[in-house]
């Protein structure tokens, strides 16, 4: 079997602003693996990393298991973040829908210089540092299927991954090609489209990360997403997601993935690959105590949802909106809700002041009085005394997985609403097994392998929240039964 060993390559060594393609290893893992709650790079896998996003393309080889759902992602985008507050969701990007087993062709800078070949599963040890990068793949051979080529490529300056798929029929006859991508995004997200600037969109507000995809010379289709087989993103040419090529010809397919932290940042950035002005508008949300944290800030335009995002520690969003009128909707767990009107090209800044939160904190203990890792949930008992906080009223749920204990659990409410407070405990025991297979796994700096069993700790426990700041609310003990 053939074995290539490939190794740096900078393009200059002076560059201070480029993109970088490298191979994930022990050595440089805190420097380029991203963060996030989907996260899925090992050792081996490709980064493309720039001065705003940070992709991963999983090692083109076969065997590459994402986990025991996403098998054979060979070649596939599995990570793709923002590197200012980084929070990776995404858990795969199939070119070809999966259809293709995808191996490495080759790693390139800006300059067109190739580094390694076609190989085996040689010792590849890859570095690029460019003004822009660029990894191919190439598919093995199949039965009924034309091959198809990948290119990843990343520039420095930009908020996207350029996807190229080449589509050429080694057959004596002509074949049909669906002009397809699989994307596999959890429960969390929400998605849709915008015809305008040929989007389709994913966002998921808890874990402050969204996506999106925008195709040339194609309207791009988004599919609705079926749980375990993500959705199909489908590219028109001319009204018809399949071409036929015949024998010896090719067909391009280019388009761009890029993430934002919110459906704003996306929209903006599909604004402006359409050619569409953005204007800045800020929006602060405080309350009588402090800035508010995770508040909703919708526009809205008519009946219409435009865009989406969540306020950050300091409670300031800075949103980039297309030209026109919009209603703002400002909107906080226990704390109700405002709306204004907003003319985008004034770029105003704006500031909301909302009602003082109620705030619960407490301790989950079993009957020995010793602290237990838990999960607890939160469901409304009363109503909300006004009507335009209708919406908080809705369960709200504060989740805790983690194989320490939980020392205090808080979170905000309506003053005076009180809740039904459901806790279930994790008793954590380590297993003999020291570490996991790449099906199970895909960090290697996770710890060894735990089992673990739940048991009912706290049903029924009632509270009442107090609008008295946080600092002065004494601390409820909750014993468990």
């Amino acid at each position: 079997m053939r074995s290539t060993c490939f190794l740096l390559l900078l393009c200059p060594a002076t560059l201070l602003q480029a993109a970088d393609l490298v191979m994930l290893t022990a050595e440089n893992w805190d420097k380029y693996a991203p963060r996030g709650k989907e996260v899925d790079c090992i050792y081996g896998d490709f980064v493309l990393q720039n001065d705003q996003i940070t992709a991963i393309v999983a090692n083109p080889i076969a065997g590459r298991n994402a986990n025991h759902r996403l098998r054979e992602v060979g070649g596939a985008l599995l990570d793709l973040t923002v590197n200012n507050d980084a929070s990776d969701q995404l858990s795969a990007f199939h070119p070809g829908a999966g259809k293709y087993a995808l191996r490495f062709a080759h790693a390139t800078s800006g300059a067109d210089t190739p580094l390694g070949t076609e190989g085996g599963h040689g010792n590849r040890v890859v570095s690029i540092r460019d003004m822009s990068v660029q990894l191919t793949c190439r598919s093995l051979p199949a039965d009924e299927l034309p091959s198809l080529t990948v290119t990843y490529r990343l520039a420095h300056g930009k908020p996207y991954l350029l996807v190229t798929s080449i589509f050429s029929n080694r057959w004596d006859e002509p074949v049909e090609v669906e002009l397809a991508d699989r994307v596999y995004a959890e429960a969390t997200f929400e998605y849709g489209g915008d015809s305008g600037t040929n989007l389709a969109w994913w966002y998921d507000k808890w874990f402050g990360q969204a996506y999106g995809i925008v195709a040339e010379r194609h309207r791009v289709e988004q599919g609705q997403p079926v749980r375990k087989r993500g959705s199909t993103v489908r590219y028109s040419g001319n009204d018809e997601s399949t071409v036929r090529i015949a024998p010896g010809d090719q067909y391009e397919l280019v388009r761009r993935i890029y993430p934002g932290r919110n459906l704003i940042e996306v929209r903006a950035v599909a604004n402006r690959l359409a050619g569409k002005t953005n204007h800045q508008v800020t929006v602060t949300v405080k309350d009588a105590a402090a800035p508010v944290e995770a508040a909703d800030v919708t526009f809205m335009q008519g009946d219409l949802r435009y865009a989406w995002g969540r306020t950050p520690s300091d409670g300031t969003l800075v949103c980039r909106v297309a030209a026109g009128k919009y209603t703002v909707t400002v909107e906080s767990v226990a704390r109700g809700r405002d709306t204004f009107e907003i003319n985008a090209e004034q770029q105003e800044a704006h500031s909301v002041s909302l009602p003082l939160a109620g705030y619960v904190e407490g301790q989950i203990t079993d009957a020995d009085g010793d602290l237990l890792p838990a999960r607890s949930s939160f469901a409304a008992r009363t109503q909300p005394q006004t009507p335009t906080s209708a919406r908080t009223a809705e369960n709200t749920q504060s989740k805790i997985c983690t194989t320490q204990p939980m020392v205090t659990f808080a979170m905000n409410w309506h003053p005076g609403l009180t809740m039904l407070s459901s806790v279930t405990a994790q008793n954590t025991m380590p297993s003999s097994r020291e570490s996991r297979s790449n099906e199970e796994t895909s960090h290697p700096w996770q710890p060894p392998w735990c089992a673990r069993s739940t048991r009912r700790v706290g049903l029924a426990r009632i509270f009442t929240a107090t609008a008295l700041p946080r600092e002065t609310i004494p601390l409820a003990s909750t014993a468990g039964s």
